[in-house]
C-alpha cells in the first residue's frame, strides 16, 4: 500500500500563502490601503417618478412633483400583456406620450420636461388603471 506524504502539500500551501500575502501587501511588504469607493457625482439630476401597474390599479394613484425634467418609470406587475398607457394633459386633452409595455411584466421609462399642469395616465382597455401626475 502506498502512502502520500502530506508534508509536501503543507509546504506548498505555506509558499502559496506567502506569495499571496506579498501581492496583497505589495512587493516591499508594506500593507496597502484597500481601494475606496469614489463618491457619486454631486449635483442636480432628474428626479424619478415610479408607477407600478397592478392587475386592478396603478400605484401610487397620485404623484405630485415640481415641473421640469424628471424620469417617469412604469413597472408592469399586472400580468397583462400589451399595455398601452396614455399620458394626457387634462387641461387641453393633448396626448403627451404613449407608454407601450409589451411583456406581461415589462418596464418602461422616459425622461420628460413638462410644464406645470395636471396629467392623466390611463389604459383605455382597462378603466381601473389610472393615475394622476401633478406638476407644480
Amino acid at each position: 500500500m502506498r502512502t502520500f506524504n502530506f508534508s509536501y502539500l503543507w509546504a506548498g500551501r505555506a509558499a502559496l500563502f506567502t506569495v499571496l500575502l506579498l501581492f496583497a501587501n505589495g512587493a516591499d511588504g508594506q500593507q496597502k490601503a484597500p481601494p475606496q469607493l469614489q463618491p457619486a457625482k454631486k449635483g442636480p439630476g432628474p428626479e424619478i417618478g415610479l408607477l407600478m401597474v397592478m392587475a386592478d390599479k396603478i400605484q401610487p394613484a397620485q404623484i405630485t412633483r415640481p415641473a421640469g425634467t424628471f424620469v417617469l418609470v412604469i413597472k408592469n406587475y399586472s400580468g397583462i400583456s400589451n399595455l398601452s398607457l396614455q399620458i394626457t394633459q387634462t387641461s387641453n386633452g393633448a396626448s403627451v406620450q404613449q407608454a407601450v409595455l409589451d411583456s406581461r411584466y415589462g418596464n418602461w421609462d422616459q425622461t420628460f420636461n413638462l410644464p406645470a399642469g395636471i396629467y392623466e395616465i390611463s389604459e383605455p382597455n382597462h378603466p381601473l388603471l389610472r393615475a394622476t401626475l401633478t406638476l407644480k
